[in-house]
Parts: structure tokens; sequence; C-alpha cells
């Protein structure tokens, strides 16, 4: 009878230690997991911010060669040039000059990347469409490393009598394969946009 009872607290003692043991294993487990959950979302937030912030250089550089005060023979994407017309007691828009075909104007970061241009015609109406790409090097915020990063840049401008204005649009990613080639989506990318609606007279 005695050793019964022994084996019984001895069984309850075990039981305890166990239901413990499995408490703490599932307390620590979902302690883990939001500890981890966290760690991702401020990655995601910190990569985030590099995506964002490679979009807005990308079109601050934009913006700077799109100016007005450049001179017309130094503006990338082309410039509005209103004209008056005696005959027909008008004026009209074109985009001068016409798209080159080696368009290295642009330099951001210290590069040149060409920029590559297409006019649709379409009666009276003008689009051109400029785009270029910019991939850089910057470091890391993280871990003081560098990085390579990439910027898709894309400037419309259209000849429209009642509404004339120019789009820039990027999309900024927080990675990029080193070397030549297209921006490959990477986990994080991040798009601004910028119309400006003003006719800039030649």
């Amino acid at each position: 009878m005695a050793n019964n009872s022994k084996q019984l607290k001895r069984g309850v003692v075990i039981l305890f230690a166990v239901l413990l043991v499995s408490l703490v294993l599932t307390v620590s487990l979902g302690i883990f997991n939001i500890t981890y959950r966290q760690l991702v979302l401020s990655s995601l937030a910190r990569e985030s911010e590099v995506a964002f912030a490679v979009a807005d250089s990308a079109r601050n550089c934009a913006l700077y060669w799109n100016s007005s005060e450049r001179a017309v023979a130094q503006r990338p994407f082309g410039y509005y040039k209103t004209t008056y017309d005696q005959s027909t007691d008008s004026f009209f828009t074109t985009l001068e000059p016409s798209a080159p075909a080696g368009n290295n104007l642009l330099t951001c970061a210290e590069i040149s990347p060409p920029v590559s241009q297409a006019d649709i015609i379409d009666g009276s109406l003008t689009l051109r469409t400029s785009t270029v790409q910019l991939r850089f090097e910057i470091t890391d915020p993280a871990g003081g490393l560098t990085r390579n990063v990439c910027a898709n840049i894309r400037v419309e401008k259209n000849t429209d009598a009642t509404d004339q204005k120019t789009t820039i649009i990027v999309d900024g990613y927080n990675l990029a394969a080193a070397g030549a080639g297209d921006c490959t989506p990477t986990d994080i990318n991040r798009a601004v946009q910028r119309t400006i609606q003003t006719v800039i007279n030649g």
C-alpha cells in the first residue's frame, strides 16, 4: 500500500512537472513569435525607408534637370515652346527639341545614364515619354556596408492646349543587382509622383 502511495505521489509530481514545462514552453514560443514578428516589421520599415529615399532622391534629380532655369540645350526631357501664329491669331505649343537618339544630358549621383525618349503625335497633341534608370551605391544604415539601389524615372510631357503638364513618376527599389540591366523588382519598392502644370517658354 505504501509503495502504491509513493508511486502515485511520484506520478503526480512528474505530471505537474510536465505541465509546468509545457506551460513555460508555450509562453516562451509565444514571446519568440512576437519578437520575431517585431523584428520582421522593423526590417520592413527600414527597407521601406530606403526605397522611399531612393525614389525621392531620383525625383529631385528629375525636377532639377526639368527646371525652367536651365538652358534649353541642357534639358534632357525637352521643354515647352509657345509660339504666336499671326495668320490664325493664336498660340500653339510644341515640345523642343525633337527627341534625340543619344541623350546623356542628365547627371545624378555622379552618374550620366542614357535618357530614352519617344514622341507620340495624335493630331495637335504630342505626348513625350522620357525614361531613365539610376543605379548607384548607398551606405546601408543598418550595417554600414554599401549596397546597390535602383530607381526608374518616367517623365511625361504633353502639349494639350487646355492641359499642358509635366508628370514625373519614380519607382525606387531598396536593392538592385550590380551592373547594367533593368531594375529587378525586389522585396520592397516605393513610388512617388510630381505633376507640374505650367508652360515653359523656350
